[in-house]
């Protein structure tokens, strides 16, 4: 199978060289892009206030300190005192454009073998997951058919103790951790092509 056109060709190059010999693509997609992430613009409830007083505060400061009667060393300090919470404000205002510009750098894969996450930037990131490893795939899809899989993976946690290998009752759990494949489109598509890969695996 080919690399889905839609895919940047940058990323679509990327994905190809981290192919091994004899590994078949089964699906390739990249998520929808995005200028602006609106899943992260929650953190704006937190983040507009949050500035908006840091700026209030560090202009209070600037003008109560403009007096003669004021020390010099404070006229100079005591308003540099606010920079730094502005500037975790903008941070905060930016996050949605920096989630929808690593989006943007990000592309998917599902292979005869394994599941690729790939985000490309100022370092190339590939995340690899094996089929062996998921225990629960969680699919949420909008009405056009675009929407999102977690991948539940985990292994079962071996102990040693002074008697040797021992698997305990109370340790024997799942230990689990996800992966996301974000924004795709025909997400019940991909989800069915990562069930045909952990069936064949698992057969």
């Amino acid at each position: 199978m080919f690399i889905d056109p839609m895919i940047p060709h940058r990323l679509a190059q990327k994905l190809e060289d981290e192919l091994a010999d004899g590994e078949v693509l089964q699906w390739s997609g990249a998520p929808k892009p995005v200028l602006f992430d609106r899943s992260s613009a929650l953190i704006w409830v937190f983040a507009i206030p949050w500035t908006a007083f840091a700026f209030f505060w560090t202009g209070m400061a600037f003008a109560l300190t403009r007096g003669e009667e004021v020390d010099a060393s404070m006229r100079l300090f005591f308003p540099l005192f606010g920079l730094p919470f502005i500037l975790i404000g903008c941070g905060m205002l930016s996050v949605p454009f920096w989630r929808g510009r690593r989006l943007r750098n990000t592309v998917y894969a599902i292979t005869d073998r394994r599941i690729l996450i790939l985000r490309a930037g100022k370092n190339t990131i590939v995340e690899s997951v094996m089929p062996r490893e998921i225990v629960k795939i969680l699919r949420v899809e909008h009405a056009d058919g675009t929407g999102s899989l977690r991948l539940m993976t985990g292994h079962v946690a071996d102990f040693v103790d002074h008697t040797g290998p021992l698997r305990s009752q109370v340790f024997n759990r799942m230990l689990t951790d996800g992966i996301v494949i974000e924004r795709v489109g025909q997400a019940k598509l991909v989800e069915r092509k990562l069930q045909q890969l952990i069936d064949r695996v698992g057969d």
